[in-house]
């Protein structure tokens, strides 16, 4: 298989630099417990076993958590694909402040999380605008942290994390609006 390598950008190199120049002790303890706490086992077991637990008391979340695993799953498995078919490196290793291996573009960090909340956000019947449009906040807050953190830690391009988010989001949105085989169809009110 031929790399088609996407060249990094000078927006890309600019923002890299400036997150450089501005990094300080606080928001580099900050970005490194987040990723840290992402890719911890316990964290994750546990996150794991709360959905399980939710899912066998609550039957309303299981479609939830079923698009939003089976969105976060594709997203991964489809990012690791692309990296292998893009190749693009990751930044040099004098400006990043952890070690990460293998291909850069796109983020699977960034299309994980993508995935999973948008699928989320989509799946939810939401009771009213307001809380939906609090949810669709709370989703692109958790998206933008993300993705700071790892252009701040030096692990990714940005374009990498844009190219993460548009494959998540992509996912989550296709994912979360599927209808599971047997679900009641919404009553239409139809007005007279």
């Amino acid at each position: 298989m031929t790399a088609v390598f996407a060249p990094v950008t000078a927006a890309d190199r600019h923002v890299l630099r400036w997150l450089v120049a501005h990094r300080s002790a606080h928001w580099t303890s900050l970005a490194k417990g987040l990723m840290n706490l992402g890719l911890s086992v316990v964290f994750l077991g546990l996150a794991l076993l709360a959905a399980l637990l939710v899912v066998a008391v609550v039957r309303a979340a299981r479609p939830v958590i079923a698009a939003a695993g089976a969105a976060a799953l594709f997203s991964v498995v489809a990012s690791l694909l692309l990296k292998q078919l893009i190749a693009r490196p990751r930044p040099d290793s004098g400006l990043a402040l952890v070690q990460a291996g293998g291909y850069s573009m796109p983020s699977t960090d960034a299309a994980l999380v993508a995935g999973l909340t948008v699928a989320a956000l989509f799946a939810v019947r939401w009771s009213s605008r307001g809380r939906r449009r609090a949810a669709a906040a709370a989703v692109v807050a958790a998206n933008l942290v993300t993705g700071l953190a790892l252009v701040y830690l030096g692990v990714h391009w940005t374009t990498d994390v844009l190219a993460g988010w548009a494959l998540g989001g992509a996912t989550g949105a296709v994912v979360g609006t599927l209808k599971p085989r047997g679900a009641p169809r919404p009553v239409q009110h139809v007005t007279s």
